[in-house]
């Protein structure tokens, strides 16, 4: 055997051994999962993955630390992951913050929008519409209960940052994007999320992550071990309490919001994100 072929051998030794170590963590990830629920104790530790990973990396040189925190951080993420959805399926008394607005459909009630929209958005969605001077103040009259909606008018998708920018951190969800013939597309908006069975649903979600490296990679990721697609992705730069340098990412996920994979994923951003909210639930709209 050459010196090549003896290699190979012993790196295929080391990737059995890291199977069988994998699989022996993720059986008592679980195993801490099920004593939490019937403690009920809270999954995240922030300090104690902190505590992991400066365990693990003690010792090693600045490029195997680098590459050491990211196979770490995904593996407690994934561990993470399991014990969410274990959590999920096994606690019918647990409810996400957003599910207390759930609603089956929309209703009827008056819409605020502005004067220069109020034509097209009466004559699509069929609605009485109450004018009102600004963009801003429609959504305050949402906000404090004077009208049931409001809509406001964008030429595409790829130009509703400033839209998710203003409500992300309000009582408010997006419950319906529709194009119109004349071509711009109509966003429909209320303190409810209406849940009447889309045939290709989006969930839009925002979170504030530090601008750091990585950060934005692990919260996708999450998104990616519940077999989530993201269908679009925006974000910019903000600021959020003490966290100075951060970043309000914006993403409209392909799946239904009451499903498993779409409230675990849910369940460990809400939980482990300095900011995170359901901002909407409608039928995805071609852009």
């Amino acid at each position: 055997m050459n010196e090549r072929d003896l290699l190979r051998q012993i790196i295929e030794s080391c990737d059995d051994a890291l199977k069988e170590s994998f699989l022996r963590r993720m059986d008592l990830s679980l195993r801490v999962a099920r004593a939490n629920l019937e403690r009920k104790l809270p999954i995240y530790d922030a300090a104690a993955d902190q505590a992991a990973l400066r365990y693990i990396c003690d010792g090693l040189s600045p490029e195997l630390t680098r590459s050491a925190q990211v196979l770490w951080k995904t593996l407690l993420r994934m561990s993470r992951g399991r014990q969410y959805r274990f959590f999920i399926e096994n606690d019918p008394d647990l409810k996400l913050a957003h599910e207390s607005d759930l609603v089956p459909a929309l209703g009827e009630g008056t819409l605020a929008c502005i004067e220069d929209a109020a034509v097209l958005v009466s004559s699509t969605l069929h609605r009485e519409v109450e004018i009102c001077h600004s963009i801003a103040a429609a959504l305050t009259s949402v906000e404090k209960g004077k009208t049931a909606f409001a809509a406001l008018t964008v030429e595409s998708l790829y130009e509703t940052e400033w839209l998710y920018s203003m409500i992300a951190q309000r009582p408010l969800y997006v419950n319906a994007i529709r194009r119109t013939k004349e071509g711009p597309l109509i966003v429909l908006l209320s303190r409810t999320l209406a849940t009447p069975g889309y045939v290709d649903p989006v969930v839009s979600i925002a979170f504030i992550i530090p601008s750091e490296h990585g950060t934005l990679a692990q919260a996708i990721s999450v998104l990616s071990d519940h077999r989530l697609n993201i269908e679009f992705l925006q974000f910019k730069k903000c600021s959020y309490e003490d966290i100075e340098d951060a970043c309000l990412v914006v993403i409209d996920l392909s799946g239904d919001i009451a499903s498993v994979d779409v409230r675990s994923s849910l369940f460990q951003l809400a939980t482990e994100l300095p900011f995170f909210r359901v901002v909407g639930f409608r039928e995805s709209v071609d852009v």
